[in-house]
C-alpha cells in the first residue's frame, strides 16, 4: 500500500510497524445509583441519554447515535449492572443477557422502545468473558485512510469516525493495524463509492477468533457543485495563509530593522560618548597644563 497517512497531529505516518507486546489492565468499580431523569417530552424518542456498567472498560464513550459498545471482563464477574436512563422518561428499556454470564462472547441487548410504541431502538454491549486479556485485544493500533483525515482524530478507544473525500474518489486506501499481531482485520465499504454518505467497516478479530470489535468510518464523497466550494475554500484559506505568511515576514523584517536600527543607534551613542570624553579629557589636560605654566610665570616676577 502506497500513499500518505495521517496522525492525529495532521502530519504522516510512518507505517513501519515492530512487534509490540502489551498488557491491558482491568479495573473494577461500582455503579453508583444517582438520580437522573430524561430531558426529553417528546413521546417518539427512543434514545439512551445514559449508559453506565458497573466496572469500567466499555468502549467507546457512550453516544446516543452509537448502537454498537465493547468490554472484556475477567472469569470471576458473574453478572453485569446496566444502569440507562432514556431521554423520554416515560420510555421504555428492556435488558437482556447481563445476568449468568458465561466465559466467551456474551451480549447484552438494551432494548429502548419509544412512549408512544411507535419508535424501537436497540443498543449492544459486546462482552468478552476471559482469563487471557491479551488474546481478546481488538484494538487498533493503527487507523487511518490515505490523503483524508479523519474526524475525530484516530484513539483506539473509539470506534466511530468521519471523512471527506473529492467526487473524483471511487476508492480510497485505508490503513488498519491492530495492537495485537495476531488479530484480523477485515476492511468492508472501502470501494465504488457513491456520492454522499458511505460507511466503512472494519472489523477486527482478536486471537481468540471470537471477540470482535467493529470499527466505521461514514465517508462522504463530494458532489460537482460540493467539490467546486471546496475547492474555493481551499483556494481561499490558501491566499490567507500567503497573506498572513507575507504579514508575519514583514513583521519579521520590521523587527530585525528596529533591531539593528537600535543597535546602530548605540553604536552612534557610544562613539559619541567616547569622542566627548576624548575631547572632555583633551580640554582638562590642556587646562592643567596651562594653569601651571601661569603658575610659573608668577613665580619669576621680582
Amino acid at each position: 500500500m502506497q500513499g500518505e497517512f495521517y496522525n492525529k497531529e495532521s502530519q504522516l505516518i510512518n507505517v513501519n510497524i515492530q512487534d509490540k507486546k502489551i498488557k491491558i489492565g482491568e479495573e473494577e468499580s461500582f455503579l453508583q445509583q444517582t438520580e437522573e431523569t430524561g430531558t426529553s417530552s417528546q413521546s417518539s424518542n427512543a434514545n439512551l441519554q445514559v449508559l453506565r456498567l458497573n466496572h469500567e472498560g466499555i468502549t467507546p464513550q457512550f453516544d446516543k447515535n452509537i448502537f454498537d459498545y465493547y468490554i472484556t471482563i475477567s472469569k470471576d464477574i458473574k453478572d453485569l449492572e446496566v444502569l440507562t436512563v432514556t431521554e423520554n422518561p416515560n420510555a421504555t428499556v428492556e435488558i437482556t443477557g447481563n445476568k449468568a454470564l458465561k466465559e466467551g462472547l456474551n451480549i447484552i441487548n438494551l432494548k429502548v422502545s419509544s412512549q408512544d410504541k411507535t419508535q424501537t431502538k436497540i443498543y449492544t454491549i459486546n462482552v468478552t468473558k476471559t482469563e487471557n486479556l491479551e488474546l481478546a485485544n481488538t484494538n487498533l493500533e493503527i487507523l487511518a485512510i490515505e490523503n483524508v483525515l479523519l474526524n475525530p482524530p484516530f484513539d483506539n478507544l473509539e470506534t466511530n469516525y468521519k471523512a471527506e473525500v473529492s467526487k473524483e474518489t471511487d476508492n480510497i486506501n485505508v490503513l488498519a493495524i491492530p495492537q495485537n499481531e495476531h488479530a484480523v482485520v477485515e476492511i468492508l465499504g472501502k470501494e465504488n463509492l457513491k456520492q454522499g454518505n458511505n460507511l466503512v467497516n472494519i472489523i477486527v478479530t482478536a486471537e481468540n477468533n471470537f471477540t470482535k470489535k467493529k470499527y466505521q468510518v461514514e465517508v462522504y464523497r463530494r458532489n460537482e457543485e460540493e467539490e467546486q466550494k471546496y475547492l474555493e475554500e481551499q483556494k481561499e484559506n490558501l491566499n490567507k495563509v500567503e497573506y498572513a505568511y507575507k504579514i508575519e515576514e514583514l513583521s519579521k523584517n520590521f523587527e530585525e530593522s528596529k533591531t539593528k536600527l537600535e543597535e546602530n543607534s548605540n553604536k552612534k551613542v557610544l562613539i559619541l560618548g567616547s569622542i566627548f570624553f576624548i575631547i572632555l579629557t583633551f580640554v582638562g589636560i590642556s587646562w592643567y597644563i596651562n594653569n601651571k605654566k601661569n603658575k610659573g610665570a608668577v613665580k619669576k616676577v621680582p
